[in-house]
């Protein structure tokens, strides 16, 4: 490993802040965002990738999208489509079946 190396710069007192608080809810501190950062410039040549908490009402996008592709998913694998009335029909006899092996 080579030898460490201090890096010092200055920076806007809010915007100091406010990194190290989306830092500390991603877990980590600001020297491992900068060492982070650095690594990856290495890596890719260039300015790296973002690391961003999502915006507070993504949310419902973000589980809704993962509904629609888990729904492709299972569209491709060739599993039918059920409606709520076979869903609920499946979850009865499942039920019954189990009620059944109980009482034996």
């Amino acid at each position: 490993m080579a030898a460490q190396e201090l890096v010092q710069f200055r920076v806007d007192g809010d915007l100091k802040k406010e990194a190290a608080d989306i830092f500390k809810e991603l877990g980590f501190d600001i020297p491992t965002a900068c060492r982070m950062f650095l690594a990856k410039s290495k890596a890719v040549r260039g300015i790296p990738f973002d690391i961003t908490l999502p915006a507070k009402d993504e949310g419902d996008r973000d589980a809704s999208a993962a509904f629609m592709r888990m729904r492709e998913q299972v569209a491709q694998a060739g599993v039918p489509e059920m409606t709520l009335d076979e869903i609920n029909d499946e979850i009865r006899e499942a039920r019954k079946s189990l009620r059944s092996k109980r009482q034996v």
